[in-house]
């Protein structure tokens, strides 16, 4: 993560420790491979077999701010 983006999330709300699972994942992904991952390719990423259960994190995400 580089600096501006770690000064960028100072300014958020806080995120539980299974949101920044799902934070951190994506963010990966998208580094690796140039794009976001599906809400299956997250689900297997964090261990979660629920595509709603990933989709509700998603939009907790959305609502503090960390992903659009």
């Amino acid at each position: 993560m580089s600096e501006a983006e770690r000064i960028d999330l100072v300014d958020r709300a806080p995120l539980t420790e299974k949101q920044q699972n799902v934070y951190e994942s994506i963010m990966q992904y998208q580094r690796v491979n140039g794009y976001a991952p599906t809400i299956r390719e997250i689900c297997k990423m964090v261990g979660v077999a629920s595509t709603s259960s990933v989709y509700a994190h998603l939009k907790i995400l959305e609502e503090k701010g960390y992903i659009a």
